[in-house]
């Protein structure tokens, strides 16, 4: 499974219409906009799909059921910890980036040992990128057919459903950190001397 996304030339164009809002905004009105617009909106998926997930529990299920929903309960616990962790970390770490830039802040001369640490901020994102990537990849292959789907249960059904959407969401939103945040941010810190 390779979890790097790689779009084609037709799909980065399309990309770039869809997303040129973003790429637009500054660092400060970006980490809002994915504030607004996906966190929180993931965060609610995620809440709906527990539900769903608990209702799928308590019906009788067979194996394979089981399988799925256990691997759905820990995507949807990853992703509420990934998109904790934007809020409470990166969102927190753009305003001192921003703050210092604005002062012309140099890490490389600084007295106050810049303790921002500057790499693993944006490693945190990347990684959780992976692991996000994988649970989906691992669900996409347990989860059968809608359509073959006959005797499952409704509540089953729309737990399928939702993690269609939450899977679609979170490709909207990787796209948008690895291509537009990442970059503006990196920017920032080239700026600042961070990585020197």
């Amino acid at each position: 499974f390779n979890s790097t996304f790689v779009p084609n030339r037709k799909v980065k164009k399309m990309a770039r219409i869809l997303f040129s809002t973003y790429q637009k905004e500054d660092l400060l009105e970006l980490v809002g906009r994915l504030d607004r617009d996906y966190y929180e909106v993931i965060d609610e998926l995620c809440r709906h799909a527990a539900i769903h997930a608990s209702e799928v529990e308590i019906s009788k299920i067979n194996q394979s059921t089981i399988l799925f929903l256990d691997l759905c309960k820990k995507l949807l616990g990853e992703i509420n910890s990934q998109v904790k962790m934007r809020r409470d970390i990166l969102i927190p770490y753009v305003h001192q980036l921003l703050k210092k830039a604005a002062i012309n802040h140099s890490c490389k001369t600084c007295d106050e040992n810049c303790d921002i640490e500057q790499e693993k901020r944006l490693r945190l994102i990347i990684d959780s990128h992976e692991t996000i990537k994988e649970l989906l990849f691992r669900i996409q292959q347990l989860a059968k057919p809608l359509y073959l789907e006959t005797i499952q249960s409704i509540s089953y059904k729309i737990l399928r459903n939702e993690m269609m959407i939450i899977d679609t969401a979170l490709s909207e939103l990787f796209y948008i950190e690895e291509v537009i945040l990442i970059p503006k941010v990196k920017e920032v810190q080239k700026q600042l001397n961070a990585n020197s």
